[in-house]
């Protein structure tokens, strides 16, 4: 009897121990590779995955064969002497969704910053010889950067998309160009001279749709022109007049002035 109820003990664990083998290798046996693709995983970054991936797999903003028109504010964060305000506008072309090309303005604020307000109502102590002596700038004699031209080169190397709440898709485009022109000095009321200049951006868009969008980043531009810190505008006082002189006599600097931007774009 004793034998009998080991046996069916013995059965009743094996056909258990059979069932879950069975179980254990059900998944393995019904497993199969995904493959996604080429274009799905190139340069677009989407966030969280979607039951319905296509409706984010779809580019909502293209550029391809449509103008752009953009319109924007900065700061020069290291002027010296002048306003460090400006104001940018340009249109450009996009033959591809990556590159177009373009043409832009950019026209600086007249006045003076803190600085050059600053050095010419409170001057600035030099030192001469162990002696220490205060002198006064007059920026306004100096010549100041009017505005600038330029053909400018645009590359959109990225575009994404994110989602927080899979109800709405948030669009955004990572951007840069370079561009080549020309800037305009006035010096006195009536001369203006022109001189080579190139800058280089980058910034971020976000699309609020398929037609406009958030602008933010930063430029970088070169040129070679008058050196504004010159003893040429320097006086002795404040009341000690000072004549302007030639926009010659100024020694040639090279320049590389840094930009930060905002402003809107809007696609046609």
């Amino acid at each position: 009897m004793f034998k009998i109820k080991n046996l069916a003990l013995y059965s009743f664990l094996s056909q258990v121990l059979l069932i879950q083998l069975c179980l254990l290798a059900l998944p393995n046996a019904s497993a199969k590779v995904i493959q996604f693709p080429d274009e799905e995983l190139a340069s677009e970054y989407v966030l969280p995955v979607f039951a319905k991936k296509q409706v984010v797999l779809d580019r909502n903003v293209r550029l391809t064969k449509r103008f752009e028109f953009s319109a924007n504010t900065g700061l020069r964060m290291d002027e010296p002497l002048h306003h460090v305000l400006g104001f940018s506008g340009s249109v450009a072309f996009y033959w591809s969704e990556f590159s177009g090309l373009g043409v832009s303005g950019l026209f600086f604020m007249p006045g003076l910053s803190p600085t050059g307000m600053k050095l010419q109502t409170e001057g600035i102590d030099i030192k001469k010889k162990s002696v220490i002596k205060k002198v006064f700038f007059e920026p306004l004699l100096a010549p100041r950067p009017m505005f600038a031209t330029f053909v400018d080169y645009h590359f959109s190397p990225f575009y994404g998309k994110v989602s927080i709440t899979k109800k709405a898709v948030f669009n955004f485009a990572l951007y840069s160009f370079f561009g080549l022109g020309a800037i305009a000095f006035q010096h006195g009321a009536a001369q203006l001279v022109m001189n080579p200049i190139a800058r280089i951006g980058i910034g971020q868009k976000s699309y609020f749709n398929s037609h406009l969008a958030f602008k933010i980043g930063m430029d970088f531009i070169v040129y070679r022109g008058p050196n504004p810190i010159s003893p040429l505008i320097m006086r002795a006082s404040k009341e000690s007049p000072r004549m302007r002189p030639e926009f010659n006599q100024f020694k040639r600097s090279i320049f590389v002035r840094f930009l930060v931007h905002a402003g809107f774009s809007v696609i046609l």
